[in-house]
């Protein structure tokens, strides 16, 4: 990022105030002369890399519903220059909670001209995603999306089915429906006796979010 200067005291809180707003991008102050008609904008902007290296790619929002515990990402990764990518192919890196560990996994070209994906696994419901795509080529062009990654990366809250171990279920003295689980889970028990049943629910995190019995 191109920051202009003016030769005066403000100008290193300048650069510090973008780095700080910014981080993951290179801070380069730029010298004048200016003039009245003039902007850095205005000498910047016809500049093009007709070899650019360029990911396209809707983030996801900020809640994402999958069915099977799996997620494809897809993004149109192009070099205009033509150059190979290096390692083949362009990479996912995710994890799974803001304490966990990168892992990577390289996208797969599809049918559609520049267009690739990948399938992330084993997803549970309320898993922490965070992710960035990175691609290089051969000419030594590097990219990232966002481009802040991997200080600043997309996230996503992971939505899943809950489903109940149907062995288990089937010496458990009551109902469970639907399974798997959506967003609402019905409960039906009989009273047998005089022996009282107590249910208690859990969510992802240990946290006990409901406790019933019968009377």
């Amino acid at each position: 990022m191109f920051v202009p200067l003016f030769g005066i005291d403000s100008d290193q809180s300048a650069l510090q105030t973008y780095a700080n707003a910014m981080p993951g991008y290179e801070i380069i102050g730029f010298e004048g002369p200016w003039y009245y008609y003039d902007a850095l904008h205005c000498r910047t902007m016809g500049i093009a890399d007709f070899e650019m290296l360029r990911i396209e790619h809707s983030p996801l929002a900020q809640q994402t519903q999958i069915t099977d515990h799996r997620l494809t990402l897809s993004a149109s990764v192009r070099s205009y220059g033509n150059h190979a990518f290096v390692d083949s192919s362009p990479l996912l890196y995710y994890r799974v909670s803001p304490l966990a560990a990168w892992q990577s996994i390289p996208m797969t070209a599809m049918t559609d001209e520049y267009m690739y994906e990948a399938e992330i696994e084993n997803l549970s419901n309320g898993d922490e995603l965070s992710y960035y795509l990175m691609v290089n080529d051969v000419s030594g062009r590097n990219q990232s999306l966002p481009i802040t990654a991997p200080e600043k990366v997309f996230s996503s809250t992971i939505s899943a089915p809950v489903s109940f171990d149907e062995t288990s279920a089937q010496n458990f003295p009551a109902v469970l429906y639907p399974n798997p689980v959506k967003n609402f889970l019905q409960i039906q028990w009989q009273k047998t006796g005089e022996r009282l049943l107590s249910i208690s629910l859990y969510n992802h995190k240990g946290q006990r979010i409901l406790s019933k019995k019968s009377s």
